[in-house]
Order: structure tokens, then C-alpha cells, then sequence
């Protein structure tokens, strides 16, 4: 499932699902994040953007209906680029909304998360997402040799326990 409230970011986020040959496998749904989290409701009658003209695709809300929702991947702003200048990013006070709240509203949904956020942002506190016995996997993300960001992985998402959720 994919959530922003920018429908050109979403229709980006279509093109590049096109790509990569996985856009039947992700609805694209233009609203607040936070108000779908807090409403079961909606992950049922949300209605996915799925073209360039922004025109419903029945089919999408047809496997919306069925309340399947496997994984979440965050990707919340970051603040524009002063976070560079960070020595750490600190989940609770360089998001807006917090990034605890943010993480919290998501595994109201489902436990198999990933969650993208800085290079520099504070290990500890990705690790105390994953809850008491929980596991979290960091994973690097480079471009040209240089750490760019990083992908913290909750859930069935960690490696080894993620053939269940992407079958």
C-alpha cells in the first residue's frame, strides 16, 4: 500500500512500481496517513490512484476490499536538507509527526514494516521499535560508496522470515 497526500508523488511512485513490474501488487491511495491508520474502515473503501489521470482502478479496489494489507514501508519527510548537517537523527524530535507515532500507527495495521529514514539516525531507537523479543534489521543504503540513508526492517520483513509475506 502506498499513502501520501501529494497525488504527484503518488503517480511517481506508480511509474516507478511500473517499472519495476510490481504495481499490481501495491494500491496507491491519496489521504493522510494517520487518518487511515485510525480507520479500519477505510482500508476497505479507500480508493487507490492507480493511472496518470488519477481514475480509480476497480480492480485495485477490489483487493483493498479484501483488507489485505502485507508490509508498510515508511518514508516520512525528513525535514529538508538541514538533517545533513545532523550528527543524529532523533526519531523523537526531527520528525513531525514523531517517529515513534508515526511507527506506532503503522503496526496498528500490520507488524511487517520498513521504515526509511537518515543515515545518522540513532540506532537505539530503531531497535526499541522492534518491541520486547521483537528482531530489527538496519540496512545500509548506498549510492556511489557513500551511505545515503538507511532501511530498518520489522516483522516478517527481516531476513530469512519474509517468504510468507511476499508470496
Amino acid at each position: 500500500i502506498a499513502i501520501d497526500l501529494d497525488p504527484v508523488r503518488l503517480r511517481c511512485a506508480a511509474q516507478n512500481a511500473k517499472v519495476y513490474g510490481v504495481a499490481d501488487r501495491i494500491n496507491f491511495i491519496c489521504t493522510d496517513f494517520f487518518h487511515f491508520a485510525q480507520s479500519p474502515r477505510l482500508w476497505s473503501m479507500a480508493t487507490p490512484f492507480s493511472n496518470e489521470d488519477g481514475e480509480c482502478d476497480t480492480n485495485q479496489n477490489d483487493r483493498c476490499a479484501e483488507g489485505v494489507i502485507d508490509a508498510i514501508f515508511l518514508s516520512p519527510p525528513w525535514g529538508g536538507p538541514s538533517y545533513l548537517k545532523m550528527k543524529e537523527f532523533d526519531l523523537n524530535t526531527h520528525l513531525t509527526p514523531n517517529g515513534f507515532d508515526i511507527f506506532n500507527a503503522a503496526k496498528k495495521i500490520t507488524s511487517n514494516i520498513a521504515y526509511f529514514l537518515p543515515r545518522q539516525t540513532t540506532v537505539g531507537q530503531l531497535v526499541s521499535l522492534a518491541g520486547p523479543g521483537g528482531s530489527c534489521e538496519i540496512e545500509q543504503n548506498l549510492l556511489n560508496t557513500k551511505i545515503k540513508a538507511i532501511t530498518a526492517y520489522y516483522g516478517n520483513l527481516v531476513t530469512g522470515r519474509c517468504d510468507d509475506v511476499l508470496k
